[in-house]
């Protein structure tokens, strides 16, 4: 499960959390059960009417304060399944679809991310807590790293179903196990940003 995790910040840290973000996630109708200690369960849960419902724009506050993340965790820190189309195009390569859309007001800029992985897992930074810091250049004072708080970031992790070789029901086994007779296998994503 080769992924990235990059803790974004589309507002530049002039903001303490990414709460007031907005997210999209158009295709992302499922999840992956988790237990209360965020094991996977083996259950695939639909998204529809829960606050990890994504496929409409939405602030990412309305996700991250309305979900459990863990014992005594609120947050977002789920995996996001895509389905295979967008409703409201035909014959389209699922690879060249916007999968996840993101805007942060306080700088205009928005992100968008293309994939050819079946899922994204996604981290809202519900357990920064000031102790980890950003990038000298970034936030508003010169010169100095700023601190990321609870809620100060958002990672996407564009992947397969986590724990999907431990459940053969999902049918993931071929996007998951490769061997010298599977042929290369080719994990991407882009991100594109605009103002």
């Amino acid at each position: 499960m080769l992924s990235t995790h990059i803790y974004w910040n589309l507002a530049a840290f002039l903001s303490p959390t990414v709460l007031s973000n907005t997210l999209q996630l158009p295709t992302a109708d499922r999840i992956v059960a988790v237990d209360p200690i965020l094991i996977p369960t083996g259950a695939l849960t639909p998204v529809e009417q829960t606050a990890l419902d994504f496929r409409q724009p939405k602030n990412i506050g309305d996700g991250a304060l309305h979900n459990p993340c863990g014992a005594g965790c609120t947050g977002i820190d789920n995996a996001f399944i895509f389905s295979q189309t967008d409703n409201s195009s035909c014959n389209v390569n699922p690879a060249d679809q916007v999968r996840i859309k993101w805007h942060a007001p306080e700088t205009g800029l928005t992100m968008s991310v293309r994939t050819n992985q079946q899922g994204t897992q996604l981290f809202s930074c519900a357990t920064q807590n000031g102790s980890t810091v950003s990038h000298i250049g970034q936030g508003t004072v010169p010169g100095k790293a700023p601190p990321i708080e609870q809620y100060g970031c958002l990672v996407i992790e564009p992947q397969g179903w986590i724990d999907g070789i431990n459940n053969p029901q999902w049918g993931q086994e071929a996007l998951q196990v490769f061997s010298g007779e599977s042929g290369v296998n080719v994990n991407w994503a882009e991100y594109d940003f605009t103002v």
